[in-house]
């Protein structure tokens, strides 16, 4: 029994770690719009089993995200919208009821937006609407691709300074998925062994 309750919390323990390395890996990029100007605010790296979409509608506010490699081509491309429109109500205050809709356009807003992790990502762009350059900053700080060590020391402008110091932060996030393998494949091994050595005792 006490063999049997010993298997089972291994099991247990090896689903989690199994989960936790399925769970796919994304770029958590926090913008700020003023004065339709872009500006990145920080870059995180996090596991999302949600599956998330950013807000995109094709009529207002589109803008261009482009992941590119250290060979300046294309890896992802794809579009977002501005969240800086607010909808209100004006309802009747007698009655309650609906009467009329405005809509306000923000000078200023934060919103986040997320896309698929890339080891092989050198950098991210950002482009308006008539494919102008807004934004531009270094994501070789994630990478594991061995010609990152040839960019991290070198400068992309960007719209915000600090956002190479922030991602310097978080250079080893994306190894921490190796890790999980690596311990993974211990406890298997620890797992066939202990197995071995029940049936032995039998």
């Amino acid at each position: 029994m006490k063999n049997q309750n010993i298997i089972t919390i291994i099991l247990t323990i090896l689903l989690a770690i199994t989960s936790i390395t399925a769970t796919p890996l994304y770029y958590n990029i926090h913008l700020q719009s003023q004065n339709q100007e872009i500006t990145i605010i920080s870059i995180d790296i996090e596991f999302n089993q949600q599956n998330p979409e950013n807000f995109y509608n094709p009529i207002i506010n589109t803008q261009i995200l482009e992941l590119q490699d250290f060979n300046n081509k294309q890896l992802l491309k794809t579009n977002f919208t501005i969240p800086n429109i607010e909808i209100s109500d004006n309802l009747n205050n007698k009655t309650n009821q609906f009467i009329s809709g405005d809509t306000t356009t923000l000078n200023q807003t934060t919103f986040n937006i997320y896309i698929p992790y890339n080891k092989d990502a050198k950098q991210l762009k950002i482009y308006n609407q008539n494919n102008q350059e807004l934004t531009t900053t270094s994501l070789a700080h994630f990478s594991t691709n061995p010609q990152a060590k040839n960019h991290i020391d070198k400068t992309i402008p960007t719209q915000q300074e600090t956002t190479e110091t922030q991602t310097k932060t978080k250079t080893q996030q994306p190894k921490q998925n190796y890790i999980w393998i690596i311990l993974l494949i211990i406890l298997i091994i620890l797992i066939i062994i202990l197995l071995i050595t029940i049936r032995k005792k039998k």
